[in-house]
């Protein structure tokens, strides 16, 4: 169950960047007296999480152990295997914005009376972890404010939509970063998948070496941005693509561990390293999402009685659901 205050909804539409403005939650007496504690620093997170990071290894090895062993996924694991790609994140539809549409309602999850206010940014490479952040968030007296839109990077660069530059997406950008600014919170995590066209300053489309200095290199713009405003940016690495849809291989092999198994892809690997490093130089954290799916460059289909993806480039609810606690931890919901 998703617990959200829908803030405001503003009118969605093309037109509606210029036209419309959404009311946003605003720091309270309370929430600047929590801003005053000093944020636990990167090694300290990093030690909170580790007994948790240690058990979810394990859990990882033993699925790793098991397509070694030639074994099957259970038949109980969850969801059902005919249900996978369906077991996304339930957000409600107008608190994230799509196609052409530039801004959408403020919707506020977790402890929607907190004290501390979290921003999540991003695709639905954000949103999918939402489940357990949320969860978390809800537990420890966090509000979570969701800035999204589909397909579309939070980094400050110029992405491309059929063809052609999606001026909805860079309008989207600017909309958050000035809510950001107003809303002033605790932290801000970036979350944003890693397929995407570029556009260079001469309109031509990216590739190979331009195209990843200009991801890194607007990952840190955006970074750049934003951090004025708040005292605490987290950027996700992304999650590294599988190989082969996952339902659409459980069905076809009976559940087979092994076969259903993906590897890290060592293209992707570089590039997320790539954005931790350039958006560190700018002074946020970086937080590679990879140590929650993958173990030595080997991500298993399942673990802990779970799937782990719902399809190839997204997580399941499910297994953001038994991650939750551990990455709301490293990444400053608390």
């Amino acid at each position: 169950m998703t617990t959200v205050l829908l803030t405001a909804a503003t009118a969605l539409g093309a037109a509606s960047t210029a036209s419309t403005a959404a009311a946003v939650p605003t720091a309270t007496p309370a929430a600047a007296a929590t801003q005053d504690r000093p944020l636990p620093s990167v090694a300290e997170r990093e030690a909170l999480v580790r007994p948790a990071t240690d058990r979810l290894v394990a859990q990882l090895r033993q699925s790793l152990t098991r397509a070694d062993e030639g074994r099957r996924v259970s038949a109980r694991h969850r969801p059902a295997v005919d249900r996978i790609r369906r077991n996304l994140w339930d957000g409600p539809g107008i608190c994230a914005s799509s196609g052409t549409t530039s801004r959408h309602g403020i919707c506020t999850f977790g402890d929607v009376a907190g004290d501390r206010t979290v921003v999540a940014l991003g695709s639905s490479h954000m949103t999918m972890w939402m489940a357990g952040l949320t969860a978390a968030a809800e537990r420890r007296g966090t509000r979570v404010v969701g800035l999204f839109k589909y397909g579309c990077t939070p980094y400050d660069l110029r992405s491309t939509r059929d063809g052609t530059e999606w001026q909805a997406c860079s309008d989207f950008r600017e909309w958050a970063v000035d809510t950001i600014a107003r809303i002033a919170p605790d932290t801000v995590i970036v979350g944003s998948h890693s397929a995407f066209d570029v556009l260079g300053d001469d309109g031509s489309l990216l590739e190979g070496r331009a195209w990843t200095q200009e991801v890194t290199a607007g990952a840190a713009r955006l970074v750049s941005r934003v951090l004025p405003h708040t005292d605490d940016v987290v950027v996700l690495g992304d999650v590294t693509p599988r190989t082969r849809d996952p339902q659409r291989c459980l069905q076809r092999t009976k559940r087979s561990y092994r076969r259903c198994e993906s590897p890290e892809d060592p293209a992707h690997r570089a590039l997320v390293r790539a954005t931790g490093d350039a958006v560190r130089a700018e002074g946020a954290d970086f937080f590679d999402t990879n140590h929650l799916i993958c173990v030595q460059g080997r991500c298993p289909v399942a673990a802990a009685g779970r799937y782990v993806y719902r399809d190839a480039s997204h997580v399941s609810r499910v297994w953001s659901q038994r991650v939750g606690s551990l990455m709301a931890t490293r990444v400053g919901v608390r």
